[in-house]
Parts: C-alpha cells; structure tokens; sequence
C-alpha cells in the first residue's frame, strides 16, 4: 500500500514540476462572432421533396438551439448564382420560398401563389441560413436582418 501511494505521489510530483520553453505565438485566427453565424447549403433541384400542395426541402443546421428558437431568430436567404442574396420569404412571378425553423434543422418550402402545386421542383439554388442570438437581435435594432451583406458587414462574417 505504501508503495501505491508512494508511486502516485511521486508521478503527480512529476507531471507538475515539468517545463518547458514557451512556444511561439501563433498567427491570428479567423474573425467571427459566435452569436451570429451563417451557414451556406446547396440544394439540387433533385433533392426536394413533393408533399402538394409544395415542394420541401430539410437542412440541418446544428446551430439552432433551444435558445435561439426562444430567444434569437434565423433569417434564410437564396441565390441562385452565389453572389445575390434575396431575404425569405420572397415571391417571384407566381413562385414563392418560406421557410420554418426548428431546433437543428431548416424547412425552405416553395409553392406558387394560386395555391396550385408547382409542377417541377425548384432549380438547384444557394441558400444561406444565418442564427442570431436574442441578445445580439435585441442590442441591434438598427440591422436590417434581412440584408445579408449589411448582417456580414456588421458580423464579420466570411462566405
């Protein structure tokens, strides 16, 4: 028993006397901003799913907590070529994408206006998914939350 404890005291003495030369300082990580955070999916066409009168898709987003549900908010944008961002929900001759939020997932929804189920499913489209904490929603009153470049602008955010 003695020699148990006379092997571990000496191993602890061990691990904590040990030093060694100081590392160098590593570069500057990536700006960001942990409280508001943008995600960028891509959904082909041959992905959604037919449910009339819509068509669906799912994405997962593991960045839509419990809190941001209670206390943020999720704006989705689309594109269709990578650079433009139109805010959801948003209609367009006859045609029109919403979305739902839930706790880690997404639900962009496209249907036509006259209630009529589109007969093909939408082209491959960008969709870019952004959380935003309550507190971060509610101390900037001034954001346009549904401009994505004014929402990277201010956030730093990196496509």
């Amino acid at each position: 028993m003695k020699t148990k404890l006379f092997l571990f005291a000496s191993i602890a003495v061990f691990l904590t006397a040990c030093k060694g030369e100081k590392g160098d300082t590593g570069p500057p990580g990536a700006q960001s901003n942990a409280n508001v955070q943008s995600f960028t999916v891509t959904v082909e066409s041959s992905s959604w799913i037919q449910e009339p009168p819509v068509w669906k898709s799912n994405i997962d987003v593991s960045a839509i907590t419990q809190s941001i549900i209670d206390h943020g908010t999720v704006s989705v944008f689309i594109s269709y070529d990578g650079s433009r961002w139109w805010a959801l929900p948003s209609s367009s001759v006859g045609a029109e994408f919403n979305y739902y939020f839930f706790i880690h997932n997404v639900e962009i929804i496209y249907s036509l206006s006259n209630g009529n189920t589109p007969n093909l499913p939408p082209p491959t489209s960008q969709f870019k998914i952004v959380t935003i904490t309550g507190s971060i929603a509610r101390d900037n009153p001034d954001i346009d939350w549904n401009n994505y470049s004014e929402i990277k602008a201010n956030f730093n955010l990196t496509d």
